[in-house]
């Protein structure tokens, strides 16, 4: 029996509680989500931490993410998007994708990483979505963190309110 919490730290469970007969002995925070709420804006191509987009996670423990962005870019200095933090990941995985607003369908990413900061870049549109997804499996504890950059510096690249980062238990 799973009662949900939402707000920053979503599906949490209630310990030493009592529901319909059955009793909750632990309590666990299963469900870590964060939302960009003032747009992100960036004129070089050095990555750095998406204020706003950035999960706790606990040590030796395998968690699945995925960050949804929405993202308007300078056609000429474009976007580099990579998945980083404090945490110390034993193992990580993660795709990478991004396609173009303008042309609709238009892949401009399709990356697969696996090293935390590994980033993929895209150039010459102005509107993108992306998807960054993929899991880590933690040997210390930490934040798990969306990064993002110009590919080239010029002009401005926005990481834009409404984007997320939700990274989830696994085992």
């Amino acid at each position: 029996f799973e009662l949900m919490e939402f707000g920053t730290n979503a599906h949490t469970m209630i310990a030493n509680q009592t529901f319909f007969g059955i009793q909750v002995l632990e309590a666990t925070n299963t469900q870590r989500a964060a939302r960009v709420s003032t747009q992100f804006d960036k004129v070089n191509a050095t990555l750095a931490d998406v204020t706003g987009l950035s999960v706790t996670v606990s040590g030796t423990r395998t968690y699945g993410f995925r960050a949804y962005l929405f993202l308007d870019a300078d056609a000429t200095g474009g976007i580099k998007l990579a998945i980083s933090g404090t945490a110390t990941a034993s193992a990580v995985r993660y795709d990478i994708h991004a396609w173009d607003i303008g042309a609709p369908g238009a892949d401009r990413i399709t990356a697969r990483h696996s090293a935390l900061s590994s980033s993929s870049t895209a150039a010459g549109q102005t509107s993108y979505k992306a998807v960054i997804e993929g899991t880590i499996t933690t040997s210390a504890g930490g934040t798990l963190t969306v990064q993002f950059a110009q590919s080239t510096a010029n002009g401005t690249s926005s990481v834009l309110v409404g984007s997320t980062l939700i990274a989830e238990v696994i085992s």
